[in-house]
């Protein structure tokens, strides 16, 4: 019997430092995913490049060049220009949560800062290319 409650009592001990670690991971990895986001934007609303109305073709063209979906883009540019520095942001969009996500950061920039809607909706902007023979379609 005594065998047993220390088995169970490893087990807990197991237990809460796996959902500790698992925790402490999660946040990790949520606080560098939205400190990267914020690096994007900055990266892109700092450049001399950049022109701060500058929306559709040109900033798509650049989101794909650099393997990042445009909305995605756009998104981390209204970070950015919304939040100049990542500690005030935290800061500020932090509260009452131990866990601060993209998808917190995300609900709080507004639709206007975002792509504009393109003029022909059914029109795909996609090119695939074949990864066999390199053809474009």
């Amino acid at each position: 019997m005594t065998t047993a409650i220390a088995k169970s009592e490893a087990q807990k001990a197991l237990i809460e430092e796996l959902r500790a670690c698992l925790t402490e991971y999660r946040f990790t990895e949520a606080m560098a995913r939205i400190e990267l986001k914020h690096a994007i934007g900055r990266i892109v609303v700092t450049s001399q490049y950049y022109k701060k109305y500058a929306k559709g073709s040109e900033i798509d063209e650049i989101a794909e060049a650099a393997g990042i979906h445009p909305s995605d883009l756009y998104r981390c540019i209204a970070f950015a220009e919304k939040y100049p520095k990542i500690e005030v942001a935290i800061e500020t969009l932090q509260v009452d949560k131990k866990t601060l996500t993209w998808t917190d950061v995300r609900k709080t920039l507004g639709e206007s800062d975002l792509s504009p809607k393109r003029p022909n909706i059914n029109k795909c902007h996609h090119v695939w290319k074949c990864q066999v023979c390199g053809l474009v379609k």
